[in-house]
């Protein structure tokens, strides 16, 4: 070797024929073996036709990926609940997840008009400590903890709450 490091050829995506950097192309797991490690190897398909084929695949057969999406919900509570929590929490964080939250929430309420008026009045009549925590820390600066440990000044912040509302 001369000391110069090879630059990594490229390859030829066979759905775009395009050749592409490897940076450009997923890595899938070939097998798992019995001792439970996996062998991975790089995609032939570039990410961006994996995309496009996930896409029309999901369009074509719809109704057959959400009767196994809810099937996999069904038999797997828990981990369905900390992946929605996980990815709530990555999404919320977002302005373009805040904007689609925002949206299907109008969306919601637009289709379920008795059902969201009879949320919101069960909300209005029942303030929840959560609620009542979030408007004292931001009006004191005190920590969530703190006020959780007085259960009466959560009470009076709820008192104040429904004596505004009238």
């Amino acid at each position: 070797m001369n000391g110069f490091k090879k630059e990594k050829k490229g390859r030829v995506c066979p759905k775009c024929e395009q050749e592409k950097p490897e940076s450009k192309y997923s890595t899938v797991c070939d097998r798992i073996k019995k001792d439970g490690t996996r062998t991975l190897r790089v995609n032939r398909i570039c990410k961006k036709c994996v995309n496009i084929w996930h896409r029309e695949y999901k369009s074509d057969k719809r109704d057959l990926c959400n009767q196994k999406t809810n099937e996999w919900r069904e038999s797997n509570p828990g981990k369905y609940r900390e992946s929605k929590k996980k990815s709530d929490l990555k999404y919320s964080k977002t302005d373009s997840g805040k904007n689609i939250h925002k949206k299907a929430t109008k969306k919601w309420v637009n289709e379920n008009r008795d059902k969201a008026n009879k949320t919101m009045r069960t909300c209005r009549n029942n303030i929840v400590d959560s609620y009542a925590v979030g408007l004292l820390v931001k009006r004191t600066k005190i920590d969530r903890e703190e006020i959780y440990k007085i259960p009466e000044l959560i009470e009076v912040e709820r008192l104040i709450i429904k004596t505004r509302r009238l």
